[in-house]
């Protein structure tokens, strides 16, 4: 974090996180035993298989912001992270790669964002984002198409003195975007339509 000038300011971080777990999923099978009939039944065999799963992401953030007076602002931000699901499997049996047992899911996920701020003395504040998401994304299966949105946020609100409590009215998705993400990126996820909101919060 860092002031480049009297109003303006930078700051970037960055996030990395793995983990890991195992799991034990039933396989059933038949097989014709040694000595038997062509129309004789064949013999159930119930084994399991067992599975490891590693999940990883890794993600950098950067905003900077500028204050065009006392009462307004600006500034963009950047956000990438990129999540991967990787599935191992212990098991005397073939697996072949598009199994429903195996699962090598990765994506990466951009968000590029706008936004302005309003603010009044008297307590009325506005502010509007832009936002533009892209995601790419690398499966065996599914095959998981590549998805990209722009998401625009308003709002218009009041807030108490000495941060007592505000209440905001807003509008998220103004035009109405639909989008289908790959849920193996970790986000707070847009509406999937125009949505109009109310919020209230106060502390006492």
């Amino acid at each position: 974090n860092g002031k480049l000038s009297e109003a303006t300011f930078f700051s970037a971080n960055a996030a990395y996180g793995k983990f890991e777990a195992d799991r034990s999923q039933g396989r059933f099978s038949e097989s014709i035993p040694l000595g038997t009939f062509p129309n004789d039944p064949m013999e159930l065999v119930v084994s399991k298989i067992d599975q490891e799963i590693s999940y990883e992401e890794f993600s950098i953030r950067a905003r900077i912001d500028h204050l065009l007076n006392a009462r307004i602002s600006i500034g963009a931000s950047l956000y990438w992270q990129h999540a991967r699901i990787d599935e191992r499997l212990d098991s005397p049996f073939a697996v072949n790669p598009t199994s429903p047992y195996v699962d090598d899911t990765q994506a990466n996920l951009y968000i590029g964002s706008l936004y302005g701020r309003f603010q009044d003395p008297s307590g009325w504040f506005a502010q509007t984002d832009l936002q533009y998401w892209v995601q790419t994304n690398h499966s065996i299966e599914p095959d998981i198409e590549n998805e990209s949105a722009p998401n625009l946020n308003l709002a218009v609100g009041y807030r108490l003195q000495k941060q007592k409590g505000e209440v905001r009215l807003g509008i998220l998705n103004l035009t109405d975007e639909q989008y289908r993400l790959n849920p193996v990126n970790h986000y707070a996820a847009p509406p999937q339509e125009r949505t109009f909101v109310i919020e209230s919060r106060f502390s006492f």
